[in-house]
């Protein structure tokens, strides 16, 4: 595999990255992407994806997301709010307050 990662002028991120059959000396798969540079666990999610789909032949999880319930507090009181995060457990959201059944 080769890549590079390059930041513009305008402070986003551009990374390009090519995955090799060394035997055949062919590319197995490429791809180019430019996002802010606050996107950079998604573009290097997107880029896992491409790769684990080009080797397997199935779709990549890397970029996918979770939706969970989550509880907390008190046994006695517990609050349980819709929430969302990457699969890597990174970047949790949460969709509701907990103040309405979920």
């Amino acid at each position: 595999m080769t890549g590079d990662v390059q930041q513009q002028a305008d402070g986003k991120l551009r990374v390009e990255f090519r995955l090799w059959d060394v035997l055949s000396e062919q590319q197995m798969a490429g791809l180019a992407l430019t996002a802010p540079a606050s996107n950079w666990r998604r573009i290097a999610h997107r880029v896992a994806d491409a790769i684990y789909s080009r080797l397997t032949g199935e779709d990549g999880y890397f970029d996918s997301r979770i939706v969970y319930i989550s509880e907390s507090g008190p046994e006695t009181k517990r609050v349980k709010r819709l929430a969302i995060m990457d699969q890597d457990g990174w970047n949790q959201k949460y969709l509701t307050s907990g103040q309405d059944l979920v």
